[in-house]
């Protein structure tokens, strides 16, 4: 009886050690199971939801920011994100400016169309400040 009992419990967690490996329906407590979550899923969602001040800032502070920045800065009409009034991303302009600059010898003519847009944008927040 007792040599019955431990086969079963035995192939119960093999089949919940399956299911939790085969990534189907079973939702594990364990977050080191769980594969992280692609970050472009939800800069996409705040960009459909027109949350700029939110995606910038939240690419910004990513550990993969050399890769994401540029990624986000293609996914929208930066230039005319730029040109809203207000300006939604007026507080992460410098670090946007300065993320851009990194790594120009990759994806060079993008980088130099936004880094201007990003330097029009900078002037004429001063201007206005300055009148």
């Amino acid at each position: 009886m007792t040599q019955k009992l431990s086969k079963e419990l035995a192939d119960v967690k093999k089949k919940l050690l399956d299911l939790t490996l085969s990534g189907s329906n079973f939702q594990s407590p364990n977050p080191l199971l769980e594969a992280p979550l692609d970050p472009t899923k939800e800069l996409s969602r705040l960009l459909v939801e027109h949350k700029y001040e939110e995606a910038f800032p939240a690419a910004l502070q990513r550990s993969d920011v050399s890769n994401i920045v540029p990624w986000l800065c293609s996914q929208v009409d930066l230039p005319g994100i730029l040109s809203m009034n207000p300006l939604p991303l007026s507080e992460v302009l410098v670090s946007l400016l300065k993320q851009l600059a990194c790594d120009v010898s990759r994806e060079t003519s993008p980088k130099l169309s936004w880094m201007r847009n990003v330097l029009s944008a900078i002037n004429s927040l001063s201007f206005l400040a300055q009148n």
